[in-house]
């Protein structure tokens, strides 16, 4: 099964699922939202995007023709607010995330995320109101390893029971993080070997794979015929190509990644497209400003690209991308507008 671009905070920006598509990635997650803010948004449709705004905030891009493959993840607990959100969703996408796995500060002053895992039993009932509320949407859940290998088991197997299509795990414990923790590839395997195979397919595994190496790591513990699907966060924002080179791998094929330069040239070019000529589809804003449009799709691609050099920098899986990844920073961090992004890849 083709690997899964990762929701993920900053990184998850609309240029990184149009180039996640284009190298092979399956299923594309936005960044965890909060139904609140859908709720509030204003709603604008060109020709090529859908765009929701909240008081001049950007709160999420859409591409049409990727929304087959957009899944939207939701951060929250209350069953009506998310099930309002999910109804003005509805048009538009058909796979509705609901996020059970993030770990940060603001998450646990909520009682979202993770520490939605505390309380088992109320999280179960949740899924259950909002797949009997909205049936014609696919739902997945994004969780964390649990306290033992049982547990976790047994957990799934429960949330299976609800009716959500998909469940994603993260690779490590709700008190783990990613720049402390290394992911347990084992663990989920052994955990992931418990469940029944007719409902293995709904599993897909998340964390701790940056590079090929990693990819072949965890691959080697499972039977070749039935490794699980991955789901890409740093490895993605590291390099999106590595995509293509997983899709290779499932096909007998090896292949490498492309430079980072040119990954950041066709990001480049993926966001600095033709004028877009916006009309309001719902909300009391009267329009959306060209220049307004244009800021936000500068501010996403210039903060994408950032985390591409930052992450080249962070993992160092190539000496090449490396050394370009360092000079080229100071680039990216003074750019002003799309030119001096063009100025970086010269």
């Amino acid at each position: 099964m083709k690997p899964v671009l990762a929701p993920m905070v900053r990184a998850g920006f609309i240029g990184m699922q149009r180039l996640s598509a284009k190298y092979g990635a399956d299923t594309l997650y936005t960044d965890a939202i909060f139904p609140q803010n859908i709720i509030s948004s204003n709603i604008f449709e060109s020709q090529d995007m859908l765009l929701f705004i909240r008081k001049d905030i950007r709160v999420l891009y859409l591409d049409k023709s990727l929304l087959p493959k957009t899944c939207v993840q939701l951060v929250g607990n209350d069953s009506e607010i998310l099930s309002t959100c999910i109804s003005i969703l509805t048009p538009y996408v058909k796979h509705i995330d609901l996020n059970c796995g993030c770990t940060r500060n603001f998450t646990h002053q909520g009682g979202y995320g993770a520490d939605m895992l505390n309380k088992p039993e109320s999280l179960l009932s949740l899924l259950k109101t909002l797949v009997h509320k909205h049936p014609d949407i696919k739902f997945s859940v994004k969780i964390r390893l649990l306290q033992t290998e049982i547990s976790t088991t047994q957990f799934i197997r429960d949330l299976l029971l609800t009716g959500v299509g998909e469940i994603n795990v993260h690779m490590r414990g709700i008190q783990q993080e990613r720049d402390k923790d290394e992911a347990d590839f084992k663990q989920f395997a052994r955990i992931y070997k418990q469940i029944d195979k007719t409902e293995q397919i709904k599993i897909t595994a998340n964390g701790g794979i940056i590079s090929i190496k990693d990819y072949l790591e965890f691959k080697s513990i499972f039977d070749e015929n039935n490794v699980p699907r991955v789901m890409l966060a740093s490895g993605a924002v590291r390099n999106a190509s590595f995509f293509r080179v997983i899709c290779a791998d499932i096909e007998g094929k090896q292949i490498k990644e492309y430079p980072l330069k040119q990954v950041i040239s066709e990001t480049i070019e993926i966001q600095n497209q033709q004028k877009q000529i916006f009309t309001k589809v719902s909300g009391t804003a009267e329009t959306v400003m060209p220049e307004q449009l244009k800021d936000y799709l500068f501010n996403d691609t210039k903060i994408g690209i950032a985390m591409m050099v930052q992450f080249t920098k962070r993992y160092k899986v190539d000496a090449e991308d490396l050394e370009w990844a360092k000079k080229a920073a100071t680039k990216v961090n003074a750019a002003r507008n799309f030119q001096d992004l063009y100025a970086v890849i010269e």
